[in-house]
């Protein structure tokens, strides 16, 4: 008998950890409204979880809440991001970009890719 003890979802939405400037910012905010209004994207929609622009952000989202002198010795919790999408974010920030953490419906993941395939630097199913 198996047993599954992580997390289980009936989503019908991609994520996504993308790079991009500051310059880009305004632009792919646009273009998730737009896409969100897809006719196609009526089960989950296309939406920004989060953008960071720092590290101390990205460790606030990470740990899902102020990161205290123990936090900062151990390392992150990885209570609201997992490791590996963390460690994404993180190589965006040390790069100079902004890391953005979003969600596309399934049934757009495609538009969105077009449109965007060169900044995506991690998908997450």
């Amino acid at each position: 008998m198996k047993i599954k003890t992580d997390f289980v979802t009936n989503s019908s939405s991609s994520c996504f950890i993308i790079a991009i400037t500051e310059k880009q910012l305004p632009v792919l905010i646009d273009h998730v409204a737009e896409l969100d209004k897809h006719p196609n994207a009526g089960n989950e929609g296309v939406r920004i979880y989060s953008t960071f622009e720092t590290k101390r952000h990205l460790d606030f989202y990470t740990n899902d809440g102020p990161v205290d002198w123990v936090q900062k010795a151990r390392g992150p919790q990885f209570n609201a991001l997992g490791q590996s999408t963390y460690e994404a974010c993180l190589d965006i920030l040390k790069e100079g970009k902004i890391a953005v953490y979003m969600a596309v419906d399934y049934n757009v993941v495609k538009e969105f890719q077009d449109d965007w395939y060169d900044l995506i630097t991690e998908s997450i199913y």
